[in-house]
């Protein structure tokens, strides 16, 4: 069973590479990491700006994660919203559909409540900053190319 194998992050099961992925997180598909992915690809180019050179350094990125979490948090109630994260990236200049935004929210959603809270958009921030690296890499070595 995918519950019994215990690999270490980023492995793959060792009996069907297409059942499930390690993570931090634990086991998911590839479908799930393709959802998340998809759903914050629109946003990742902004989110990357807002948080600027703090994401060389993991306690640097989590105070920056805190500080644009509760900027988005317009009401203080320590959960974003729908509205808030659609204004939010309004006013960086990312309009996004009602459908991005629900995308985004259930993504980055972990205890399934309709809502982000700080930890949850920390695990996606750090998330993201690795995805966002991993494609530069890509994407530079494909240019050199």
């Amino acid at each position: 069973m995918l519950q019994s194998y215990h690999g270490s992050e980023g492995e793959q099961h060792p009996r069907n590479s297409s059942m499930g992925v390690k993570t931090r997180d634990g086991w998911q598909t590839s479908r799930q990491i393709a959802a998340q992915d998809k759903a914050w690809k629109k946003s990742r180019s902004t989110l990357m700006d807002k948080l600027g050179t703090a994401a060389d350094d993991t306690q640097s990125l989590l105070t920056a994660a805190e500080k644009f979490f509760k900027e988005m948090d317009a009401d203080g109630n320590g959960q974003i919203d729908h509205g808030e994260l659609k204004n939010s990236f309004a006013s960086l200049g990312l309009q996004l559909t009602k459908k991005e935004v629900n995308d985004m929210i259930q993504e980055a959603d972990g205890d399934g409540d309709g809502f982000i809270d700080l930890q949850e958009f920390q695990a996606l921030v750090k998330i993201e900053v690795s995805r966002w690296k991993r494609y530069q890499k890509t994407s530079s070595f494909c240019a050199i190319a």
